[in-house]
C-alpha cells in the first residue's frame, strides 16, 4: 500500500467546543461507491457529552455530508454515550450498525475506573438501516453475558453462510478490584 492522497472528514480543531475530540473512527465503502464513516465526537476523550456522528461521501472522499450529527441513546431511563459506530452493508442500501453505549448518568465518573481499571456499565447495540444510512431503526441490545465489561471492537462480519459475527472485547466491571482478564470474542 502507498499513500496516494490525504483528506479530512471532520475538523475538530475548528469545531464547537463539544466536538473537538474525535475518536473511534470506522469507515466502510458501500456497493454503490459511497463511503460511510462513523466516529465519536465530544469535548474530550472521556467526556460525558460524547455521541456518534455519521457522515457520507459520494465522491471518493472529496466532500462529506452529515447524515446523523450526534447519535446517542437513553436505555432503561439511563443517559449514556455512544462510543463507537461501525457499519456493515448486508445488501444494497441495507446496513447494520454496531455501537457501544456507556452509562454516563454520573458525569463525574470516568469511563475507566482510575483505581480498579474496570469499565463503566456498557451496552452493546445494533441498529439497522434500509436506506443506506439515511435513517436508522431502533437500537437493540446484543446480549454478551456472562462476559463482563464488553465493548464492540469493529464492524459486524457477514459469514459465508449468512450468519453475522459481532466482534467485541471483555475486561471487568467498574468496581471490580480483582485483576482483569482481557479477551477478544465474537458472537454469532
Amino acid at each position: 500500500m502507498r499513500i496516494k492522497q490525504r483528506g479530512l472528514i471532520f475538523d475538530g480543531a475548528s469545531a464547537p467546543a463539544n466536538e473537538t475530540s474525535c475518536a473511534f473512527t470506522s469507515l466502510v465503502r458501500l456497493s454503490n461507491g459511497d463511503l460511510l464513516v462513523g466516529f465519536r465526537l465530544a469535548s474530550g476523550r472521556d467526556a460525558p457529552d460524547g455521541r456518534v456522528r455519521v457522515m457520507r461521501s459520494r465522491d471518493e472522499g472529496a466532500t462529506w455530508e452529515t447524515l446523523h450529527a450526534g447519535l446517542t441513546a437513553t436505555i432503561d431511563g439511563i443517559h449514556g454515550n455512544l462510543y463507537s459506530g461501525h457499519f456493515t452493508e448486508l445488501a444494497p442500501d441495507r446496513l447494520i450498525g454496531a455501537f457501544c453505549w456507556v452509562d454516563r448518568s454520573d458525569p463525574e465518573r470516568s469511563f475507566v475506573n482510575p483505581e480498579t481499571t474496570g469499565l463503566a456499565p456498557t451496552r452493546n447495540l445494533i441498529a439497522e438501516s434500509s436506506d443506506g444510512g439515511e435513517t436508522l431503526g431502533p437500537f437493540r441490545e446484543v446480549d454478551l453475558s456472562p462476559d463482563p465489561g464488553c465493548t464492540v471492537t469493529g464492524p459486524i462480519v457477514e459469514l459465508a453462510n449468512g450468519e453475522l459475527a459481532y466482534p467485541y472485547e471483555s475486561w471487568k466491571e467498574y468496581d471490580d478490584p480483582s485483576p482483569g482478564v482481557h479477551a477478544a470474542h465474537y458472537r454469532i
